[in-house]
């Protein structure tokens, strides 16, 4: 993609994406943010809350009930619920908190979360916290009572032992109505309640993901209209005999999240759009972004200003960016309340001021239930692990479909360990896969991410990849953030978008872009451009220039580094590399920077032809 509107600049192909938030999207439907509640399943002790408080202080105690599902009976097992729950538990154990029901797998039953929910619903009080998550499976169905609301459908969580064969397993699902009881008695006890939802509602994709890549794994089941249509193996199911119709017949209907006052609602997507499982370095399974995210930002990283204290103006907006980073811009997490005055409530505290809450050893959590007994392995603290000069990047691994696998001497030099393999029609496994019929580079979201490859530049293509799964370790908490206006996860040709950052007031300012085959491009301060960021008005936007999308197409990732002091030496490297396949070298500079001395974002998105 070309820069055409930068003064001071020659056209040259550079591609960003990743957008500024300006404000919050239209929150969830008023189910699907219901439907989350649905984890816990055991009761919980009574103890003291630890780092981690209640918005009431220390009157306040914070309770947790976290749920993960990737060993499903009958429907499509998923890889990466479980590590969510365990992720998060860690988070929670290290902030202090002790009052913690975990339940995976074959645990997450319909009977073991009814008997939590009541138990938390019985033991919260006015000026606590509640937790909940949820990782698995969701579906959407056709809602019996047809609502402003809830639009016609209902939504669905999908658990452990669910099948419909019309007898106790198509009863192993929860359904929005029955959530929103619970949370609607919390709700009128005073309690505040932040709700997780990494699961999806929706019947397909809201993207076109290339055949080339295969199965792009999606925590989502889809609903038919008749029995011939069902396939539970596949992901289809039938909800015509549905035995918890009469069950939950006399509930009502689901309201719009934001009726309820003390809630904060986080879900992975809209009900539209399908959530994929997404990798992050070094991860050893898939995620789910928004339970990443979350993890992170009970260790602190959402507290921007420092002050021990996460507003949620700044869970939502730390969710956000950190979501999009983790999976290219193409995921959209939704979130309630939306109403402005509410966005500067405190959600919960990490101690006192300039004391962000890292994950330590603590006390055993009260209880985990799980279909095995082996525990979650242990974690160094997220901000030690995003900390410069830390995150050793495992080897890259591309797949190579319609042609030979290139001899690895013949595979451009790399500062990236890589290998390259036949991928035999299973593109399962591989970071990337390569096309040796016409140089078509796909990641493992589907997107087309270079174009026109040649089998020497394969070696900084795996540069490129590693570098961007470094960026997500440096860029876990920056208060200075790159967008494109407007913002979107892919731009076609002809189409203009304005570069901007915020939060770099004050500050000297680097833009960068890393093409999808890795080459360098040295985008902000150019010859004539003010190195200083001094907005005429506190907390504009800096406007870098516009954007017009032309060849050479495929992903981007721009990056801003915002610092103190000016980076001379980290100018002279753009300069220096300038159109060179240097992604990985640009990136380990950056991790070599003082830590607290620079603010480093990064956006990323796709452009099509």
């Amino acid at each position: 993609m070309n820069l055409g509107g930068r003064r001071g600049r020659q056209s040259g192909p550079l591609g960003l994406a990743m957008s500024k938030l300006p404000g919050f999207r239209r929150i969830l439907a008023p189910g699907l943010l219901l439907a989350l509640l649905t984890f816990p399943g055991t009761s919980i002790a009574d103890e003291p809350a630890g780092k981690l408080g209640a918005p009431a202080g220390a009157d306040g105690r914070v309770f947790a009930l976290i749920a993960g599902v990737d060993e499903y009976q009958y429907v499509p097992q998923l890889n990466g619920a479980v590590a969510d729950a365990q992720d998060i538990e860690r988070s929670l154990h290290g902030d202090g908190v002790t009052q913690i029901t975990t339940l995976l797998n074959a645990a997450v039953t319909r009977a073991a979360i009814t008997k939590a929910m009541a138990d938390i619903v019985s033991r919260a009080r006015r000026g606590d916290l509640v937790i909940l998550t949820f990782a698995g499976h969701g579906a959407q169905e056709d809602a019996k009572v047809v609502t402003k609301d809830n639009g016609g459908y209902d939504e669905v969580f999908i658990l452990a032992g669910f099948d419909d064969d019309d007898g106790p397993h198509m009863a192993e699902r929860l359904i929005d109505k029955e959530i929103f009881n619970w949370l609607s008695q919390l709700d009128a006890q005073g309690v505040a309640v932040i709700f997780l939802a990494d699961t999806c509602h929706s019947g397909g994709l809201s993207k076109t993901i290339d055949p080339r890549i295969g199965h792009v794994g999606v925590r989502a089941l889809r609903a038919v209209k008749t029995r011939g249509e069902s396939n539970p193996a596949a992901g289809t199911y039938y909800a015509g005999n549905d035995p918890l119709r009469a069950q939950t017949a006399q509930l009502p209907e689901a309201p719009a999240t934001d009726d309820l006052k003390g809630l904060t609602f986080l879900a992975a997507v809209d009900k539209w759009t399908e959530s994929p499982e997404v990798r992050v370095s070094p991860e050893p399974t898939p995620r789910g972004a928004i339970s990443y995210a979350f993890a992170r930002a009970l260790e602190g990283d959402a507290d921007y200003d420092d002050d021990g204290k996460i507003t949620r103006r700044e869970l939502l907006k730390y969710m956000t960016d950190k979501t999009r980073d983790l999976t290219h811009n193409q995921q959209n997490p939704e979130f309630a309340p939306h109403d402005a005055s509410r966005l500067d409530d405190v959600l919960f505290t990490l101690g006192p001021p300039g004391a962000m809450a890292v994950a330590n050893a603590g006390p055993a959590i009260a209880k985990s239930v799980t279909a095995n007994t082996t525990p979650a392995p242990a974690k160094p603290p997220a901000k030690a692990t995003a900390s410069r000069g830390i995150g050793r990047i495992a080897p890259i691994k591309i797949g190579v479909i319609n042609g030979r696998v290139p001899a690895k001497e013949n595979a451009g030099t790399s500062l990236t360990a890589f290998s390259l393999a036949e991928a035999d029609g299973k593109t399962s496994g591989f970071d990337a896969v390569w096309d040796a019929s016409n140089g078509d580079v796909i990641d493992w979201l589907g997107d087309i991410m270079a174009r026109r490859v040649h089998a020497d530049e394969l070696g900084g293509v795996a540069d490129r990849i590693a570098a961007v799964e470094k960026l997500q370790l440096l860029a876990q908490s920056a208060s200075a953030r790159i967008g494109l206006v407007p913002s979107k996860p892919s731009y076609r040709a002809k189409e203009v978008a304005r570069l901007q950052v915020e939060g770099a007031d004050g500050r000297y300012l680097i833009v960068a872009d890393i093409t999808g085959d890795g080459a360098l491009q040295f985008v902000y301060p150019l010859q004539g451009d003010a190195p200083l960021v001094l907005a005429d008005k506190p907390g504009e936007p800096k406007v870098i220039g516009d954007i017009f999308i032309k060849p050479p197409f495929g992903s981007d990732a721009v990056v801003a580094i915002a610092s103190k002091e000016r980076l001379t030496a980290l100018e002279e490297l753009l300069i220096r590399r300038q159109d060179k396949q240097a992604a990985r070298e640009f990136v380990d500079a950056l991790a070599q920077l003082p830590p607290g001395s620079a603010d480093i974002s990064f956006l990323s998105f796709v452009t099509e032809p």
